[in-house]
This record gives C-alpha cells, structure tokens and sequence, in this order.
C-alpha cells in the first residue's frame, strides 16, 4: 500500500493542500481518503517520475518547480503524460514535508 509511505513525506493534518486540474483538496485526511486512496484501488499499474527539479529554500519553507510523468494503467483505461508541479516543503522535526502541491497537466499536441 502506498498511503503509508506518502504519510512519510507530507504533512499529515488539515494545513495540507492540493489543488490538481481545478480540483482542490483541504488536508491530508481529504486528500487521501477522497482522492487518493480511491484512485489507488483501480490502478494495476503506477508510475510517476520527476525532472527539471528547481528548489529554493527559505530557512524553514521551501519550494520547488518540475516537470513530471506519469503513466497509470486501469482494468478500463490506461493514462500516460507529462504535467508541471509546484510544490511548498516545510521543515518538520528536521525532515522536509510537503504542505502543498499544485500540479498541471501539459495536453498532448497533435504533430
């Protein structure tokens, strides 16, 4: 199950958000339990990969911006593509967590 391994990189109460493809998300227990953890049950397959990481850190906040892919295959539909990231770390007992994440999904061009 991945829910309890993304718990170890977030902040796990209500000042945690998402905003993904217009859809916002208001704490970790939201997120995960209506938007994560229902769509980890239909997927057979998950992948999620970052590049063009560009951090700046603030003494305690931090933020980065990079690109992802990601592909997911579903029993009905699989996904695969690239999107854009915003993410704001805060530093918690001496780790870095994430307190927000904004992601974009780029469209695919017809060429």
């Amino acid at each position: 199950d991945a829910l309890p391994i993304l718990e170890k990189y977030v902040v796990t109460n209500d000042d945690y958000s998402v905003f993904e493809g217009g859809h916002i998300n208001w704490g970790w227990t939201d997120y995960r339990d209506n938007h994560l953890g229902p769509e980890f049950k239909q997927f057979l397959e998950f992948k999620y990969s970052y590049q063009d990481i560009k951090a700046h850190v603030m003494g305690e906040m931090a933020y980065a911006t990079l690109k992802y892919d990601i592909a997911i295959k579903m029993k009905e539909r699989e996904i695969d593509g690239e999107g854009l990231a915003t993410v704001v770390l805060t530093k918690k007992d001496g780790a870095w967590r994430i307190l927000h994440m904004h992601t974009s999904r780029i469209p695919k061009r017809d060429h």
